[in-house]
Order: C-alpha cells, then structure tokens, then sequence
C-alpha cells in the first residue's frame, strides 16, 4: 500500500510525457538511448553521452528525463550546466577542496596550473606521493583520468584552483605558489621569491624578446617546476638566456624548454626528473657525466646541432627522445644486464649514427614490459631473429626479419604477446606513439609503400607458432606465396594482407573458424577467391585488379558477410551472380566499375544500407534500388544520363556531384523528395548537377542566405554552388554539419572534397554548378519563432585561386504537410 501511494505522488509531481510533448524524430533517438541505458539493470551505474554538431541535444536530453527519471525516487535535470556549474557545483568542490588534506591541496594546485590534461604517470612522477594525491584528488570529484590514461580536469574546476592561488599570495605575483603567463616575463625581472614552486609561459604569446640575467633565478631558489614551451615548431623562442647564467634552479624536477638557447645545461640537477629541451641549440647536453637516479623522461627532438648524448648514469630513464638529431653521432645509456627501465626510445632522422648503439640489443633482449623503438630515417639495421623472448615490442626503421617462418627486410614491426587491456597499453605508449586497436595478441610486419615493380620479396614460410595471434597484418611485403597451414591460425579474428604478389589463396583459409575480417587491398595480381570463412563480416578487396570471380567466396551456408569492398576491381566476371551470395550485406563498394547498368540483384540485398558507385564512368542508368537504401555515392560518373529512385526510398544522402551528362535536375529533387516520411531522421541531404535553382523553392536569394516567414513546420532548402573546372567537388556523408540558433536561425556548413581533374584542355576549362539540396524537419520547439533565416558557408579545406568555389544563390521552401 505505502508503494502504491508513493508511486501514485511521484506520478503526479512527474507525470509521464504525453503526447503534446512529443517531439519530431524522437522515437529512433530513444530506441538507442534506451538500448544503451539498460533501464532494467539493479547494479550499474551509467553515463550516456550526446553529442554532435547541430540541433536537439539539450531537447533530446529532456526527452529522456521525461521518460525515464520518473523511475528513480531522486532525480534532477540540469539545464544550462555552466551557470548551475557555478552557482552550485564550485561551492561543493571549494568544500571538498577545504576538506583536503594539506599534501593534497598542493597537489590540486600544481595539477590545475601546470599538469591539466597531462598523461596520469608523468603527473605522478613529478609530485610528492604523486599516485596516491591524485586517487585522492579523483575520489574528492576534483578530477578523473581519460581512457588514454591522462588528466581530465574541468576547465571551471582548473579556473578555481588557479583563484586559489591568487587568494593564498593575496593577489601578490610575486608571492604566488605557480605563475602564468605575463606574470611570469615580470618575476623573472629579478623580482621573484623563494615562494614560487612553479612557472609556465607560452611563448608564442610574448611580444617582445626578453633576456634572462643571470640573477633571475636566484631569488626563486624552491622552484620545482619550469615550463617554457611553444605550441607551434615554426614559432622561435622570444626568451634569450644569457651565456653568463651559471645556473637554473637547482630544484628543479620538470625543465621543459622550448628552443633552448644555449650549447650546454649550466647546472646540475640531481633531482631532475623530466627533461625536455627540444629544437634546442644544445651541442652536448653536459660537459661530465651526471648521476641523475631520478631522471626518467629526456626529449631533445629537433636539436640539430647536437652531436653526442651520454647519459650513462641515469638508472630510472624510461623515454629518450632524440628524433631529428642530425648530428647526433655518439649515444651511450646504461649498459647492463640488470632489468632495463627504458620503454620508449625514438632516434628517428639521427641520420649521423652510422650503427646501432651497443646497449639496444639488450635492452630488446631482456625487455620484460612493452618497449617502443623508433628509429626510422637512419642508416640504422635491426635484425629480429626470434619472437618468444617478447612480450611487447614496436619497432620502427630498417628492420631485418629473420624468423623460422617469416623471412624478408620491413619497415615496421610490432608483437605484442602480453594480455593487457587498451588502458593499461595506453597508459605505457608514449604519447606520440600512434593508437592501433589491441584486443589480444597481435604482429604487424610492414613497409610504407607497395613496390609495383616487384619489390624485394618477403617470404612467408610457416605460420606455425602464431596460432595464438588475434590480429596479423602483412602489409606490403610483395608475398608470392601462402603456406597452406593457415589454418593453424586458430585465435585470428582479423587477417590484413594488403599490398602482396600471391595469385591465389589457400584453401585452408576458409577454415580460419574466427576470422571476421579479411584486407586484401591492392593485391594486383589475385586471381580468385577460395571458399571463406562462414562468419567472416568484413571483405576488403580494394585494389584487386586482376581478381575475375567471386563464385567461390561464399561458404555453403549463408554468408554472414556485412561489408564487401569491391572497389577498382574491373576484370570481375559474373558480378550479378556473385553478389547475390552475400544475401545480408549493409555496405556495397563498386566505385571505378566499368558496367553501364548496376547487377541486377542489388534490388534483391534487401539490408543494404550503403551502396557506392563513384567514378563508374561507364555507367548510365541508375534504376531499380533497394528500399532499404540510406546512403547512395555515386560521384564521378561522367556517362551517367538518368536515375531513377523508387517510390517509398529510405535515401538520406545521396551525392550525384561531377556527373556531367546528367539533366534531370527538378525531376530528381521530386523523386528524392518523395523519399523518407519517416520523422526519425532531421535532416536529408543530396547534391545533384544543376545551373538554376527550381521554382519549387518559391523564396529564393542571390548570395548564401535568405529570411522568411516560417510556421515551424520544416523546410527544403536548394543551395547552388559554383566550382571552377579543373576543380571539382565530391559530398561524403561527413561534408556538412547544421545547427539551430536563437531567434530562428538555421546554419549549415559545407565542407566539400575538392579534387583537380588532369587532362582537362583550356577551353573546357568552364564552371560548374551544384545544386544542394537539404529537407529539415524541424520541432515543435520551434512554433513560436515567426521568421527564419536560413544560412549557408562553405568550409574548405584548401586556400585556392580566388573565385575557386562559391556560393551564387539559395531557395527555400516552408514545408505544407502532405504537399512536396
């Protein structure tokens, strides 16, 4: 009874929405929503993020709360976060701040002015008990750390604590814990205190050079911290130290110092734990040999005239960064047999090592934690004789691959052995490390290019041995041959052979019980398929010019193929009966076919969602789709005369760009017009060739914009763009973004490819013209604006000759229900 009558008041204080509420396009918004929040799960807690560009964030969000809070005894919607933010979340941190304890607070203050957004363990390592103070800073809700392992501190939050430490020095510069900025170019004026601990100054925003004497750091003896960095490498240092300086701050932990000015550090830092002196003028970093135990991170990239680095004594260094050190001839670490603390090492473009360092095959060889090895650009060689000994290497330059069962010369390789989650790799890779997706064990073997010309052969012997690897990729090595015993391979999911010479597959491969993903682009001399797994999802043949049949590639039972990528193979036979194997397919790439008609059984993929015919140049009719068609590319397609869409068509995108003999300008705007009624989807778009916008849209404007009365029902709008030949544009499905705004204002931006067509004569050298076409289905929300003003921009990615592209005039129609 108590149940029921609380149930009954909370349905009366939050009655469930009702119709009157609803809101256009609401419905496929919940189903994903709801799907994702598990409303029936007692045990978890969850975050649901909505983002994008464009309108109905903050309405979709309501919707939701109206929806579904009324299930919950407590519950709150908060509206305009910033403003709530700061009327009633800073005055609960300022409390959780208070409630710190006093190696904490400092903590938070070092972290808002100096390490916000930094990586989590190179925080750590430069703070007192650094691990433990920011647990603590995260439990108190003051921060938390990313999936890539880094500091996340709100910008309002990072605002406070820097008002904090205007408040303890009373507002005093030179009296402060941390200075920034502008303050910093005054203290250094001889006028700092031994209260100071840190100092960060973006150089790119000093106006004048300023000269450090020698006594400015004198006062400032308690500073641990010292940032002064550019974020731009073209932008040179305004800060001169001169020579005469004898030294820095002898506390120091963190020295980063952008464009160093001088050939050598004048001081000796022994509690140095970071070192960061890049595109320096360093010549040698010490003049003797310092014992540095606490030095972990060293970064001396771009020091072109540094010629030798020694740091021999220097037990915890665990990333050295020396990339484009030119001359840089003489390196010398740590040397020993005990366990090697260096993870990452980049010696990148030090095009003046005429060998490998002596310590790097140890170092590779008792490597017990994932190691990172760059060394590309160099005379450098590495030979990699066995696998085993690892458990997590990359390595990047003139590799020499020596295995039992693989053999041949590679640019890139990386094995990772060791079960580890994404998080815990992330938080090891440097940051200048690039991502790639780790779900089990893996090795890439690769060189940058494919050599047309038969290129140095990699021979694949076995794969014997990797029967435990999730994920391998081959990647131009100019393969001939495949071993038969492929299917050894039990554990792989995902198989990439991009770039290789082989004709054939084995037939074994379809015996691969795990692969869901299989790369053969650009493996120009493929002939056939075998029989493929039957629970493979994703087929990527991009490139196979000489592959002539699909016939065999589908299992006996029904293929659970999603995605086929057939792109630029044109010597495919018997392409309608093939396709009609892979009865489930969402995606479908036939760009660069050479048929005048698409195969007949498309109509028949009744899943297909995405189908894409660009540059079929051949092709010159566009008819018989199927309805379940959402996306339809097909640029380029210079014979294409008529297209024809069906009736009831679920077409949201359709770009037919830089399709030259195609006329049907009114007709197709019709057609796709009288595509999707469904209320889901807000906004429809589609590029068709055009020189006049059509009658239809019966307000219409030279330039990109145009205001009108508007009864907030929806709207179609006609933008015609202007392209100068040789150039052209091409609409992907991520070329624009929109927005509502204030007062009725409705924005989109689009953001074409641009391409140059080559071979094109003088004289043909004319205008051509686009006509965009967008539907927008507009809310409730929006009945009381009276007037819309209805804007349009171009966003191009490249400065070209002005007038390359523009915007010459758009129209606009107010949608009347059951009227096009």
């Amino acid at each position: 009874m108590v149940e029921e009558v609380v149930q009954h008041l909370l349905d009366c204080l939050f009655p469930a929405h009702t119709t009157d509420e609803d809101v256009v396009g609401m419905s496929r918004h919940m189903e994903g929503l709801a799907s994702l929040l598990e409303m029936k799960s007692e045990e978890e807690i969850r975050f649901v993020g909505i983002l994008g560009i464009g309108v109905g964030k903050t309405t979709i969000a309501k919707y939701l709360y109206s929806r579904f809070s009324r299930q919950f005894p407590a519950r709150c919607f908060i509206d305009d976060v910033k403003k709530n933010y700061k009327e009633m979340g800073l005055p609960y941190l300022r409390k959780n701040y208070k409630g710190l304890a006093p190696r904490d607070k400092i903590a938070f203050l070092h972290v808002a002015c100096l390490f916000n957004g930094h990586h989590f363990l190179r925080t750590s390592s430069l703070l007192d008990d650094g691990e433990c103070r920011i647990k603590n800073l995260v439990e108190k809700s003051l921060l938390d750390i990313s999936a890539q392992g880094c500091i996340n501190m709100h910008v309002l939050v990072e605002e406070m604590g820097k008002e904090l430490v205007f408040e303890e020095s009373d507002h005093i510069p030179q009296r402060q814990r941390i200075l920034w900025g502008n303050n910093v170019c005054n203290v250094l004026d001889n006028i700092g205190t031994e209260r100071i601990e840190g100092l960060a100054l973006d150089m790119c925003e000093m106006p004048d050079v300023l000269h450090i004497a020698d006594s400015s750091f004198q006062p400032m003896s308690n500073v641990k911290f010292l940032k002064f960095y550019t974020n731009s490498d073209d932008k040179r240092s305004k800060l001169e130290l001169l020579s005469h300086a004898a030294s820095l701050p002898s506390m120091l932990r963190l020295l980063h110092w952008d464009d160093y000015p001088l050939t050598t550090l004048p001081f000796s830092p022994r509690g140095l734990v970071e070192l960061t002196l890049r595109r320096s003028n360093l010549r040698t970093l010490w003049n003797y040999n310092l014992y540095l135990n606490k030095l972990k991170r060293l970064d001396v990239s771009g020091s072109k005239d540094l010629t030798e680095l020694i740091v021999s004594m220097a037990p915890e260094l665990e990333e050295l960064v020396a990339e484009g050190c030119m001359k840089l001839n003489l390196l010398v670490l740590m040397s020993t047999r005990r366990r090697h603390s260096l993870r990452n090492l980049d010696l990148s473009n030090c095009v003046g090592l005429r060998s490998l360092p002596p310590f790097i095959p140890d170092w590779i060889s008792f490597a017990e934690e994932p190691i990172f090895f760059r060394c590309q650009g160099t005379r450098l060689e590495f030979e990699i004789t066995e696998l085993r000994s690892f458990e997590n290497l990359c390595i990047d330059g003139d590799i020499k691959v020596r295995l039992q069962q693989l053999v041949g010369d590679a640019e890139h390789l990386s094995y990772i052995s060791k079960q580890q989650t994404t998080f815990e790799l992330r938080l090891m890779r440097p940051s200048n490390w690039p991502e790639s997706h780790i779900s089990g064990k893996t090795l890439h073997i690769k060189r940058s290019y494919y050599n047309n010309n038969g290129g140095a052969p990699f021979s694949c012997i076995s794969f014997s041995g990797f029967s435990c690897l999730a994920e391998l990729k081959l990647i131009n090595l100019n393969i001939d041959k495949l071993p038969n015993d492929i299917d050894l391979l039990h554990s792989l999911e995902k198989l990439d052979l991009t770039g290789n010479d082989f004709t054939h597959l084995p037939t074994t491969l379809g015996s691969v019980e795990l692969l869901k993903i299989l790369v053969l682009c650009n493996c120009s001399k493929l002939e056939e398929l075998p029989s493929l797994p039957r629970q493979l999802q994703r087929l990527k043949l991009s490139g196979c010019t000489n592959l002539q049949s699909l016939l065999a590639a589908a299992h006996e039972e029904s293929s659970q193929l999603l995605e086929l990528h057939l792109d630029d193979c044109k010597n495919l036979e018997s392409l309608t009966h093939g396709l009609g194997q892979f009865t489930k397919l969402m995606l479908l790439d036939l760009c660069g076919h050479e048929f005048q008609t698409i195969p007949t059984c498309i109509k028949n993929l009744l899943t297909l969602i995405t189908l894409c015919l660009n540059n079929c140049n051949k092709l010159k009719s566009l008819e018989e789709l199927p309805l379940s068609l959402n996306y339809l590319n097909a640029h380029g397609c210079s014979s294409l005369e008529t297209v024809s869409l069906p009736l009831n068509h679920s077409i949201k995108h359709l770009d037919l760009s830089h399709c030259s003999q195609l006329h049907q300008g009114e007709e197709l705007i019709t057609q796709f017009l009288k595509g999707w009624k469904h209320e889901q989807v807000l906004l429809r778009f589609a590029c068709i060739p055009g020189t006049v916008i059509p009658s239809y849209f019966d307000n219409q404007s030279l330039g990109t914009s145009i205001q009108l009365s508007f009864n907030g029902m929806g709207f179609t709008a006609c933008i015609m763009i202007a392209c100068s030949r040789p150039y052209h544009l091409q609409f992907l499905e991520s070329s624009y973004c929109w927005s509502w705004e204030a007062g009725g204002v409705f924005r989109i931006n689009l953001r074409p490819n641009i391409y140059r067509s080559y071979g094109m004569d003088e004289e043909e050298a004319v205008t051509e013209h686009y006509l965009v076409i967008i539907r927008v289905l507009s809310s409730k929300n929006n009945d009381q604006v009276a007037n819309l003003l209805f804007s349009s921009a171009l966003e191009l990615t490249e400065v070209s000759e002005i007038p390359l592209v523009e915007i010459k005039a758009c129209g606009v129609r107010i949608d009347i229900p059951n009227q096009i």
